[in-house]
């Protein structure tokens, strides 16, 4: 889906993206959630690993394959339950933050460093693309802010999420 307005520009220096994602135990390869991507591709991944564990990425859109910062949530969410995730980058610190169900799983400074615009484009997509692996799971409640959503708000999210009941 095309946004109305680009994220993650010296417009909005700072992007949230979030998703509820039910993963299939028994996936084996590393799966996309949601991206924000531009027109070389996704800039900001929320992915579950073959080892079911929930990962934020910023995409060096430039060299295939390799991130400029990735955290990696500690437990594994490949567990057929509903799961809220979300990444918080910071343009002016270069950092980016997962939450894992409402709670901070860990950030990192960008090999790229503050001041990088890695998070930009005017494209989501879910579930996969072109670009990344398809989820073995559910995703639903997609969202982008053009913002750092504070934790205790994302940990409302987390908590309103309640299920795919009617998504498709």
């Amino acid at each position: 889906a095309e946004l109305a307005r680009p994220v993650g520009t010296y417009l909005s220096t700072t992007v949230t993206l979030e998703a509820a994602v039910t993963v299939d135990p028994a996936t084996v390869t590393e799966g996309t959630v949601a991206t924000i991507s531009g027109q070389y591709g996704p800039t900001l991944v929320l992915t579950v690993g073959a080892d079911g564990k929930p990962r934020a990425r910023t995409w060096d859109v430039f060299i295939p394959g390799v991130w400029r910062a990735s955290v990696i949530g500690a437990a594994a969410i490949n567990d057929d339950q509903r799961h809220h995730l979300a990444a918080v980058w910071t343009t002016s610190t270069g950092t980016l933050t997962l939450y894992v169900d409402g709670v901070s799983a860990g950030s990192v400074v960008s090999t790229a460093g503050p001041g990088r615009y890695e998070a930009v484009g005017p494209f989501i997509t879910v579930g996969g693309s072109t670009h990344t692996l398809p989820l073995t799971g559910t995703v639903g409640n997609v969202a982008v802010h053009r913002q750092t959503l504070t934790a205790a708000r994302i940990a409302e999210h987390a908590s309103a999420v309640n299920g795919f009941t009617g998504e498709t």
